[in-house]
């Protein structure tokens, strides 16, 4: 049914999530009651799981931001229309801070220093420079908040390199 939904939804962030939730869930049950093994989640895994999630969840969200005065011209009640996309940007920004700051105390926690530095120094960089990008978006201007949406992407494919220095 979730499988369905999704697909009526049109969305496809959503319907990934639906799979690797699936195949997640299907390999625990397997390895723990047909093989009789536990999973165990390594904390890289653990890692790129919660930050990617937050990364889907804001790219889902802002990026009807630009748009929002063709959504209400062709009655589209998505969440920007509806509480406005001042409140969607800061929601969106503070999502991807608080991804860097798991990420940071992931890294902090690292058993292993040349990860614990690299991961929390790439981290906090990458959380200043989010947030005085995101300070000087003008949200009047749907270029602007294209180019934020845009750099939303190029965050995700740094992110995408910095996940196999996570230990």
């Amino acid at each position: 049914m979730s499988f369905g939904l999704g697909w009526i939804a049109k969305s496809k962030p959503l319907l990934w999530c639906l799979i690797t939730y699936f195949v997640a869930n299907t390999s625990y049950s397997i390895n723990t009651y047909v093989l009789e093994k536990t999973t165990i989640f390594p904390r890289s895994i653990v890692f790129t799981i919660l930050v990617m999630s937050f990364y889907y969840s804001v790219i889902m969200l802002s990026k009807d931001i630009p748009d929002i005065e063709g959504d209400k011209a062709a009655g589209i009640q998505t969440l920007s229309v509806r509480l406005g996309p001042k409140l969607v940007f800061w929601t969106c920004v503070l999502l991807l801070e608080m991804a860097y700051g798991i990420a940071i105390i992931m890294g902090a926690i690292s058993p292993f220093l040349w990860s614990k530095i690299f991961t929390v120094l790439a981290h906090g960089i990458m959380a200043i420079i989010l947030w005085f990008r995101a300070n000087s978006v003008d949200l009047k201007s749907k270029d602007a908040s294209q180019a934020f949406y845009m750099f939303i992407y190029k965050l995700l494919w740094v992110e995408n390199i910095l996940i196999h220095f996570v230990r």
